[in-house]
C-alpha cells in the first residue's frame, strides 16, 4: 500500500532555450491535478532557469523563474537530499552546459530523481546519467 505522506514531492522543473511550453504544462497540470485529487498539496514545483531570468519557450512565451541554476547548485551542496529535477527541453538538440551536467550528477549522487522530458533526455544522457537506462525522445 502506497504511504501518501511519504510521496510528498518537490520538482525542481530546469528550462533549457526554446523548451516545450506544452510539455512543460503537461507535466505541472499533472502535479496540480495530483494535488486536486487528494485534496491537499502533496506535490510542488519551482521553476529553475540557468541565470534566474524569465525563460523563453519555443512559442516565444515566457515563464518567470523562482531561482538560477548557481543558487540550486549552492542549495544542493548544502543539502543532505536533492531535489527532483526536470530537465524541459523542446524541439531541437540543447547545447553542452557544464554546470548544467555538473549539477545534475550532483543531484544524482545525492539520490535525487532525474527526469527528461523532449530534449532534456539529451541533457541527461549527455551528463552520462541515462547509461544503462532505457528512453525515447519523440
Amino acid at each position: 500500500m502506497l504511504d501518501l505522506q511519504s510521496t510528498c514531492r518537490n520538482f525542481c522543473f530546469y528550462l533549457l532555450p526554446a523548451f516545450s511550453l506544452q510539455a512543460f504544462s503537461s507535466a505541472v497540470e499533472a502535479l496540480s491535478l495530483a494535488n486536486e485529487v487528494l485534496g491537499r498539496d502533496e506535490y510542488s514545483w519551482q521553476i529553475i532557469s540557468d541565470d534566474g531570468q524569465p525563460a523563453a519557450s519555443s512559442c516565444g512565451l515566457l515563464v518567470c523563474a523562482d531561482s538560477s541554476l548557481f543558487f540550486e547548485r549552492e542549495r544542493t551542496r548544502r543539502s543532505i537530499s536533492a531535489p527532483a529535477v526536470v530537465v524541459v527541453g523542446g524541439r531541437n538538440a540543447p547545447s553542452p552546459h557544464k554546470q548544467l551536467d555538473a549539477w545534475l550528477r550532483e543531484c544524482r549522487n545525492r539520490r535525487g530523481s532525474l527526469v527528461g522530458i523532449s530534449s532534456g533526455t539529451i541533457v541527461l544522457a549527455r551528463a552520462g546519467l541515462a547509461e544503462g537506462r532505457r528512453c525515447a525522445v519523440h
